[in-house]
C-alpha cells in the first residue's frame, strides 16, 4: 500500500476581468487605441488602431502574435470587421502590458519632451512609436535649431551662414546634427526640408527612445538651471507619426 502524500492542489490562475481599469490605462499610455470590455470572467479588447505590433493587420496576424509573444488569449473579427483579443485569464493582461511596455516608455519621454519644451517656451506636439521619436524643429530660418543650439551651448552655430538661403540653412542643419549627436551620446538622423510658398523650411530629427531620453535629461537640467536666452523667439517644434 503506497504511502498517504500530502497533494497540493494547483492555484486556480486569476480571471482577467478585475484588471479592466489597469489594461485602459496602459493601453492610453502606450497610445494604443483600444475599447476593453468585460464579457464574464474575460477582458475583450477592440483593436481600433492601425498601428499594432503584428502584421497585416488581421485577426489572424494577430493571433499569430499573441502566440509568439506568449500571450495567451484568442483573435478573432467581430462582425463590424473590427479585431479583437481575447484575454481570459489574468497572467495574459500582464503580459500584454509587458509587450506594451517599450511603446508606453516611448510615448512617457515624448510626453515629457513636450513638457519641457512647454517650460522653456517651446510650442510642442509630440508623438511616438515603440522605435521612434521623430521631432520636426521649424521657425524663421530654422529659428528652433539655433535657439536650441544655444541652450547646448553652441551660441554661434550658426556663425557665417547665410540663413537666407538654402544653402546656409542645410549647413546649419548638418552643424545641428552634430552638436545634438554629441548631446545624446550617438548618431542622429535627420532630414532638412526646404521651405516653399506653404510651409517654411524644417529639420526632423529622428530619434531612438534611449537618445530622446538623454536628450530629455539635458533639456531638464536646461529647466533646473533656469537658464534662457536673451532674444528667445516662439519656436514652434512638430512630431510626426512613427511608423
Amino acid at each position: 500500500m503506497n504511502a498517504p502524500t500530502d497533494a497540493v492542489p494547483p492555484v486556480p490562475l486569476r480571471p482577467a476581468a478585475p484588471l479592466q481599469p489597469i489594461l485602459r490605462r496602459a493601453l492610453e499610455e502606450a497610445d494604443f487605441a483600444a475599447d476593453v470590455a468585460v464579457d464574464g470572467h474575460s477582458l475583450l479588447v477592440s483593436v481600433l488602431t492601425i498601428r499594432v505590433p503584428w502584421c497585416p493587420t488581421t485577426a489572424e496576424a494577430a493571433q499569430e502574435w499573441m502566440r509568439t509573444a506568449g500571450v495567451q488569449g484568442d483573435a478573432t473579427w467581430d462582425e463590424g470587421g473590427i479585431v479583437v483579443l481575447h484575454l481570459h485569464e489574468a497572467p495574459a493582461v500582464y503580459q500584454f502590458m509587458t509587450v506594451l511596455e517599450p511603446q508606453i516608455s516611448a510615448h512617457k519621454i515624448a510626453a515629457g519632451l513636450r513638457r519641457v519644451l512647454g517650460e522653456l517656451g517651446v510650442d510642442s506636439v509630440t508623438d511616438a512609436s515603440r522605435d521612434v521619436i521623430d521631432v520636426r524643429l521649424g521657425g524663421d530660418d530654422l529659428s528652433a535649431v539655433v535657439v536650441l543650439a544655444e541652450r547646448f551651448g553652441a551660441p554661434h552655430i550658426a556663425k557665417g551662414l547665410e540663413l537666407g538661403r538654402s544653402r546656409g540653412l542645410r549647413r546649419l542643419a548638418e552643424r545641428f546634427r552634430y552638436l545634438l549627436t554629441g548631446v545624446v551620446g550617438s548618431l542622429v538622423d535627420d532630414v532638412y526640408e526646404p521651405g516653399c510658398a506653404h510651409e517654411g523650411e524644417s529639420l526632423t530629427l529622428y530619434l531612438s527612445p534611449a537618445q530622446a531620453g538623454r536628450l530629455l535629461q539635458r533639456l531638464n537640467r536646461n529647466v533646473l538651471d533656469g537658464s534662457r536666452p536673451a532674444d528667445v523667439r516662439r519656436l514652434v517644434v512638430h512630431s510626426g507619426e512613427g511608423s
